[in-house]
């Protein structure tokens, strides 16, 4: 946990995960979404060099089912776990800054990605929209060396699509919205970290 001005964007602390060393953190019990389950992933990233590697959260036991955010292809791919080749790419900027991030799928194939508070939209995502979340800040197969480098902060898991007051209010001052009224997955209880040289 690193607490450096520039690398927290909210709160005391954030998590800082090297890529050179293979930093990542395991589930204790991995979260799964089928292709009709509506969910949402809410988080901030900050890469520490503007290079391809970047998996967020997904996966790492197969090719399939992440997040990635890469300064390759458009800024940020979605993988669902129903595919080892289907890919979505939204068009994000490439930068070593914190950038607000919010994936949602509505569980009718519909797959949005709300960028900084922008939403762009995949009216039928590309190989559906399941998805397995075993690791923070590593995806794709155990490579490590596309593991994430810089800093994640205020990471959220619901169990609903949450909609654009929620994202706004995230986006601007970490909060959500009437609390209690949405399905938020704890994931601090069940967070271990490893390293791996």
């Amino acid at each position: 946990i690193t607490s450096a001005g520039g690398d927290v964007k909210f709160g005391g602390g954030a998590l800082n995960l090297v890529n050179a060393d293979q930093e990542w953190l395991t589930l204790a019990s991995a979260i799964n979404f089928s292709a009709t389950d509506a969910w949402s992933v809410s988080f901030w990233a900050k890469k520490a060099v503007n290079d391809g590697a970047g998996m967020v959260m997904g996966n790492n036991d197969v090719r399939n089912s992440f997040i990635w955010v890469t300064s390759n292809f458009n800024g940020t791919r979605f993988r669902p776990e129903s595919s080892s080749s289907a890919s979505n790419d939204f068009t994000t900027t490439k930068d070593t800054n914190y950038h607000h991030y919010v994936m949602v799928a509505d569980g009718t194939g519909k797959l949005t990605l709300y960028f900084d508070g922008t939403p762009e939209v995949f009216a039928s995502a590309a190989g559906g929209t399941s998805f397995k979340i075993n690791t923070i800040g590593d995806a794709y197969d155990g490579n490590t060396s596309l593991a994430f480098g810089g800093q994640l902060d205020e990471i959220y898991v619901f169990d609903e699509a949450v909609n654009g007051t929620v994202v706004a209010s995230l986006f601007s001052a970490n909060t959500i919205p009437e609390p209690g009224s949405l399905a938020l997955l704890a994931l601090g209880s069940v967070l271990a970290f490893r390293r791996r040289r």
